[in-house]
């Protein structure tokens, strides 16, 4: 159905794509998500049977890097949406990507970035399973398993960068936002010191 958000999730190391703006998802909402490595696009917005549904949908605040295979660095992948999209704030793996958003929808990524993130520890990720028995996740703990090696680093430029979209204050581990007193805010909104991504740098 329309009006789906997803906020502050991580995608890595998947076969196929990161995460999926499509038709069959309707109206769709991206918000501080994290896609790195996987072997499709990290983010595809992609729309090709009943258009009428993917007006608008909107993707802020990502980080989108590493996805595709060497050959083939994709980490955008737009297909024949008809409606509006709605991207910025987002950190891209190249230039390219953000090139292939703006072609067909003019206006968009103002304030994104593009290059390398500097992800922490990006060669050993770790996920802690301690939250989880048999696959199901253990109540009432908030958090869906702490990801380390995926936080970006204290020299990224991800860092208060991100538009504050409000009442998502959270990170994926379930840990606030901190104002870096060395990073200038350049993000947007009302508080401009949120960070790219799933995981703030604490």
């Amino acid at each position: 159905g329309s009006g789906n958000l997803f906020h502050h999730n991580i995608s890595f190391h998947n076969f196929n794509r990161g995460f999926e703006i499509s038709t069959d998802t309707g109206k769709t909402y991206l918000y501080n998500n994290t896609a790195y490595n996987n072997g499709g696009s990290g983010i595809a917005f992609d729309g090709q049977r009943n258009v009428t549904l993917v007006m608008a949908s909107k993707a802020w605040n990502n980080i989108v890097f590493g996805n595709g295979t060497p050959s083939n660095s994709q980490n955008a992948a737009v297909g024949t949406l008809l409606g509006n999209l709605d991207s910025d704030y987002n950190f891209w793996g190249s230039l390219s990507d953000i090139q292939s958003i703006t072609s067909r929808y003019a206006g968009n990524d103002q304030h994104s970035l593009y290059g390398n993130p500097q992800f922490d520890n990006p060669t050993n990720i770790t996920v802690d399973t301690s939250l989880y028995t048999n696959s199901v996740l253990r109540t009432p703990n908030p958090n869906f398993g702490k990801v380390t090696g995926l936080s970006i680093a204290p020299a990224s430029a991800a860092i208060d960068r991100a538009y504050d979209i409000g009442a998502y204050y959270l990170d994926f581990n379930g840990i606030s936002a901190v104002d870096d007193p060395l990073v200038p805010n350049n993000g947007g909104g009302l508080i401009t010191y949120y960070d790219m991504g799933a995981i703030e740098c604490h």
